[in-house]
């Protein structure tokens, strides 16, 4: 799996519709040839995506998230691929409320966002994403909570628009 190019543009704010399906693996393989007639692979084709989950103690943000309220919240730090100490991770809050998702998310050096997670270590570069990160963990009381990683391949359209399609396929990363 490749690691996303850190020289590409930077992008803090997210706004998009996200439809999640469970496929097994023989539909995956029957969908994989319609898939690619219509589709091509995006910017980052293939990445292994490591997600830290923030939760409560007593794991409040997920126990909401499982009950499918309109509106629902969570924090996490994500790679894209495994980085190293200098490896740059974004931190992002990511908020679903009427099917629309909303992620706002900053980017740092991995050891500077864990020192930020575990020690309360504020980055140097702050701004207002950072203030929200920052609101949301003394809100909450956040404390990492669980670690998910698997396998991503991606697809956009053929003739790309703005408001393109974009198809991410995951499977689990053993």
């Amino acid at each position: 799996m490749t690691i996303l190019n850190t020289a590409a543009p930077f992008i803090a704010n997210f706004e998009r519709y996200e439809k999640k399906y469970q496929m097994t693996a023989f539909q995956a393989a029957a969908l994989k040839p319609v898939l690619e007639s219509y589709m091509k692979p995006d910017q980052y084709p293939t990445s292994t995506n490591c997600s830290l989950y923030l939760d409560t103690p007593d794991h409040l943000l997920v126990r909401r998230s499982l009950q499918h309220p309109d509106y629902k919240e969570k924090l996490r730090l994500r790679s894209y691929g495994t980085p190293d100490d200098n490896g740059i991770v974004f931190l992002e809050i990511k908020k679903k409320t009427g099917g629309i998702v909303y992620k706002r998310r900053i980017s740092m050096g991995a050891q500077e966002a864990m020192d930020y997670l575990l020690n309360g270590e504020k980055p140097e570069k702050q701004g207002q994403i950072f203030r929200e990160i920052d609101w949301m963990m003394q809100r909450y009381h956040l404390i990492p909570s669980i670690m998910v990683n698997y396998d991503r391949i991606s697809y956009t359209e053929m003739t790309p628009s703005p408001d393109s399609l974009r198809i991410t396929k995951d499977r689990k990363n053993l």
